[in-house]
């Protein structure tokens, strides 16, 4: 009986070589393996040649919100403490707040408009050396322009001192009209910056 159980194991291919079939193992003379050639690791996913990593539609969205945030921010972080700055008014603007004017002594500065109901023009403004706006008609624009001395207008200022932050409130009758910046100083250039911008408005 136990011959027979011999005999079929003897047949079973359990996967082992036979001893007397393995390979002599190669050693020097101090009894170490010899050193071969060194075999290159291999190259990582990463480090894969040709591939870029492509940001899923998820990340887009969020770099977007992000940007739209940090914008309005912005804007808003502007509006509510940068100077200069828009009186939030309707109307037309005439000179935009931010502007910087340089007038030359005895020079002037002219913007045109058209008042097509009874209107007013409101805004702020400061000048380093002093000035004096003037509404004019075509005609008295023109003849200043000749002459640059004024011999009519429909408003003024006055002087305004240097240094003051001033306020327009002028009527416009109907008609075609010229609002004139003037440096009043002789001999002294003036700069004009514009606080809030110079509209024309509906009355």
């Amino acid at each position: 009986m136990r011959g027979g159980v011999a005999e079929r194991l003897g047949f079973l291919d359990l996967g082992f070589e036979k001893v007397g079939d393995e390979p002599p193992s190669k050693v020097d003379s101090e009894g170490r393996p010899p050193s071969g050639p060194d075999v290159p690791s291999p190259v990582g996913a990463g480090s894969r040649t040709g591939t870029r990593p492509v940001p899923n539609r998820r990340t887009l969205v969020y770099v977007g919100v992000v940007v739209v945030v940090v914008v309005a921010v912005s804007i808003f972080a502007y509006a509510m403490f940068g100077i200069p700055h828009s009186n939030g008014t309707s109307g037309v603007v005439l000179v935009p707040a931010g502007t910087g004017l340089s007038l030359p002594a005895g020079q002037f500065s002219g913007f045109e408009f058209t008042a097509n109901s009874p209107s007013v023009i409101t805004g702020t403004l400061n000048s380093s050396e002093g000035v004096q706006i003037y509404l004019m008609t075509p005609q008295e624009f023109q003849a200043f322009i000749k002459t640059t001395n004024v011999s009519g207008y429909g408003w003024t200022s006055g002087w305004v001192a240097n240094d003051t932050i001033y306020t327009l409130d002028i009527p416009v009758p109907l008609g075609q009209w010229y609002l004139v910046l003037t440096d009043p100083n002789v001999g002294i250039p003036t700069g004009i910056g514009i606080y809030t911008d110079i509209v024309v408005k509906a009355a």
